[in-house]
């Protein structure tokens, strides 16, 4: 498992662990990571705590969009009324607008974040950590 047979001194050993676990690590942040579509999982409705769990799972900063919860989750809560029905003659037309708009600073942010962090390289390794 570490490479080669453990010393048998107990403190030997821990010491190759760490060893071994700082020579994996090493190893591993020089892959290149590959995130299949399926791990963005939207849960069928974009809530705020689906989307907080999205950009942790994508390492971006979860809490960015505590702003627009209220909006995102009136997005959804107007989209699913009509869609199942509860809401048969649909939003006025202020509304609808309003909503568009809350839909597209949403989708704006989202981008400018995702541009943030690939224009700062966060998605590579960090070297400032230390062990």
């Amino acid at each position: 498992m570490f490479g080669q047979k453990p010393p048998e001194d107990r403190k030997l050993f821990k010491l190759s662990k760490r060893k071994y676990l700082l020579d994996a690590l090493e190893d591993f942040l020089e892959q290149i990571m590959i995130i299949p579509d399926k791990v963005v999982n939207t849960e069928s409705n974009l809530r705020p705590l689906v989307l907080k769990k999205l950009l942790y799972s994508l390492g971006l900063p979860e809490n960015s969009f505590s702003r627009y919860e209220a909006n995102i989750t009136e997005v959804v809560n107007t989209r699913n009324a009509i869609s199942h029905g509860q809401q048969k003659d649909g939003i006025d037309g202020c509304t609808f607008e309003r909503l568009e708009k809350t839909t597209r600073d949403i989708n704006n942010a989202i981008i400018i974040l995702i541009y943030d962090a690939l224009r700062k390289k966060l998605y590579l390794k960090d070297h400032s950590v230390v062990f």
